[in-house]
């Protein structure tokens, strides 16, 4: 009788904590999805000012950063690894991006760039914190087993069912 009913708490324990673990990814996810929405609403404004002086990959960059924050958190969701894989993609490729843009400039367009230092590298951060941070919460939490958000539903099979009718 004892055992069960230590037995019965440490269960308790463990579904309050997967309770706790899946409401602090949600709330997480939710404020990247929010973040995600308001870079939506911004990137009309950014992708106003590209013109002849841009390169393709700055544009992509870009658009990388402005756009895939909202359907990454939402992916987040159920399949977390995959969603911080792609999360951290993005700020690789947006500094890459601002690195291409600067040998086109220098290359191309024979603009005169000043010398690049950690300022330039410090200020895209700016813009990719959130993909840092909600990335690499999602792939510890994900090594770390943590239960997921959303579960999809069982569906059972009418047709290998053993039926002894």
């Amino acid at each position: 009788m004892f055992s069960w009913v230590l037995l019965s708490r440490q269960f308790r324990g463990n579904m309050e904590s997967d309770k706790l673990k899946r409401n602090a990814s949600a709330a997480l996810f939710f404020l990247g999805t929010l973040v995600g929405l308001a870079g939506c609403a911004i990137y009309p404004m950014a992708v106003f000012t590209v013109g002849a002086n841009d390169s393709s990959q700055e544009v992509w960059g870009i658009s990388l950063v402005f756009l895939s924050l909202f359907p990454t958190c939402i992916l987040a969701l159920r399949f977390r690894l995959v969603a911080g894989c792609m999360m951290l993609f993005v700020p690789c490729f947006y500094i890459y991006s601002e690195f291409v843009q600067r040998a086109y400039m220098i290359n191309v367009r024979h603009f005169p760039q000043p010398p690049i230092d950690s300022t330039q590298i410090i200020g895209s951060f700016s813009l990719t914190w959130p993909y840092v941070a909600l990335g690499t919460f999602a792939i510890l939490t994900s090594v770390l087993g943590w239960p997921t958000v959303f579960r999809w539903p069982t569906f059972f099979s009418l047709v290998n069912r053993n039926t002894s009718e």
